[in-house]
């Protein structure tokens, strides 16, 4: 009788030690997830989590390929971009509620996690956060690098950060007293919710360029260099050339501007803004003229199908003449603040498309005007199919002025 006891005993013994989570190895549950502790307490962007200690705000939050965040003093963190790198940052702010100073950088603690499986280190900056005097709200930027890769696949994120009472020293998010959760989607990458800078507004064109279905390779993306931050996003298969009937050429080839400037000011007033310009070059090309015979430039354009018409001004167009070689380059821009790229969708979607340049012809006189000609450049396939892919790409873009 007594064994039996013994048994049951030992059977309930092992039953208790099963139920009560002897049986797990180290917060990993059987998939290689990472199991969360029941205190962590979710927050949202610009959501505040408070304890009597003090006040803690994530108000941004960034993927991105390069960093660039202006510092309370005026300094700046710079993280390069690097092959096959993204970042995650997170912006936010500590407020110091108690009486005594806080050491904030030492103290807090916190971590990424991707698919509530991998972990990855987070650094905190500024630096100089150790002493975070009373009722005092300083600035913090919250990073971790992980390899590209995570954009295919991982599908979610989330930051764990925490403290102890009193900003006391302690190993890590996990033994914290207070532990908050901040989770996202990695989709959130190249998304026009997630544009904070130039960056960012480059990774969101070529995130829609990448998925972008038209004919032939996809659209190439050249940053323009100097003061001016904006991109021209081309398609290498559109285009082609334009023959008078004395047999010069032009190259005619269309493509789409966005000015980050621009919609940086637009979306600082949450409104419609023209930042993106289609853009038609008509350039002369060298070498193959008929002798003697020289052309001034296309003067103006107009844009036509059996859907209506829509032609440019004179100022609308950047100009540039060769003297030595008697050859020009121009560029017409259709702002979409200055046309209705409404309209303009509507003749590309049209029958018998073209672009009609009034070209005038050197007259051989500095004194005397040579003759403006009439030429029709008519789209093909591969031309129309770039022309609807600029204006769908600006289309989509946050603060988009389509009308």
């Amino acid at each position: 009788m007594r064994s039996k006891v013994k048994t049951i005993m030992v059977l309930g013994l092992m039953a208790a030690m099963l139920f009560s989570g002897c049986g797990e190895t180290n917060g990993v549950n059987q998939d290689g997830s990472k199991e969360e502790s029941a205190k962590y307490t979710d927050i949202t962007k610009d959501e505040t989590a408070t304890t009597e200690d003090a006040e803690i705000t994530i108000n941004n939050v960034a993927m991105t390929s390069a960093v660039s965040w202006d510092r309370d003093d005026g300094s700046v963190l710079n993280l390069d971009e690097k092959k096959d790198n993204l970042y995650f940052v997170f912006i936010g702010s500590v407020k110091n509620l108690s009486a005594n100073p806080i050491d904030f950088y030492n103290n807090f603690k916190a971590e990424l996690i991707l698919d509530d499986k991998y972990q990855y280190p987070i650094t905190i900056d500024p630096s100089d956060l150790s002493s975070v005097v009373p009722l005092k709200t300083s600035n913090f930027a919250l990073y971790s690098s992980a390899p590209k890769e995570v954009l295919s696949s991982c599908k979610s994120y989330k930051l764990n950060f925490g403290y102890m009472k009193g900003f006391e020293s302690v190993a890590d998010v996990e033994h914290c007293d207070n532990q908050y959760t901040y989770s996202g989607s990695v989709e959130e990458y190249g998304s026009g919710e997630n544009i904070q800078n130039f960056q960012m507004f480059k990774e969101y064109i070529a995130s829609a360029c990448e998925s972008a279905d038209i004919l032939g390779d996809k659209p190439n993306l050249e940053e323009r260099t100097g003061n001016v931050n904006e991109v021209n996003v081309s398609d290498g298969n559109a285009g082609g050339f334009l023959t008078m009937d004395d047999g010069a050429n032009f190259w005619v080839h269309p493509s789409i501007v966005l000015n980050y400037d621009v919609y940086e000011i637009w979306a600082s007033q949450e409104t419609n803004g023209g930042y993106g310009a289609i853009r038609i070059e008509c350039n002369q090309m060298t070498g193959d003229e008929p002798k003697n015979t020289y052309y001034i430039g296309a003067q103006n354009l107009t844009i036509s199908s059996d859907a209506g018409s829509i032609s440019t001004s004179d100022t609308d167009k950047s100009y540039d003449y060769n003297s030595l070689t008697n050859h020009s380059e121009v560029t017409f821009s259709l702002w979409a603040n200055d046309y209705s790229f409404n309209q303009l969708e509507e003749i590309i979607n049209g029958n018998n498309v073209k672009f009609t340049f009034n070209i005038e012809k050197s007259s051989g006189s500095f004194n005397e005007e040579g003759p403006v000609i009439s030429a029709d450049y008519e789209l093909d396939d591969k031309d129309i199919a770039a022309m609807k892919f600029y204006l769908s790409l600006y289309k989509g873009m946050p603060y988009a002025k389509f009308e």
